[in-house]
């Protein structure tokens, strides 16, 4: 939604911890884009909800199999 922001979080096999990678806010058409991302396992989480939304306090996991945009 427009105005929530969002942190995306890299899963890292070596550590088992979760490492920051970025902080994205959705814009004006509910779109929220990164930075490349590498390789890997991710968690999106919400962090602040639009106004007059309730924070979406489930986490979302996806993975980055491939560097090759479609």
């Amino acid at each position: 939604m427009s105005g929530g922001r969002f942190l995306i979080l890299q899963d890292l096999i070596i550590e088992l911890e979760k490492t920051e990678v970025e902080n994205i806010t959705a814009d004006k058409n509910d779109k929220a884009i990164s930075e490349p991302l590498c390789l890997g396992k991710f968690t999106l989480e919400e962090i602040q909800a639009p106004n007059r939304s309730m924070l979406f306090k489930d986490l979302i996991e996806g993975k980055v199999l491939s560097s090759v945009q479609k």
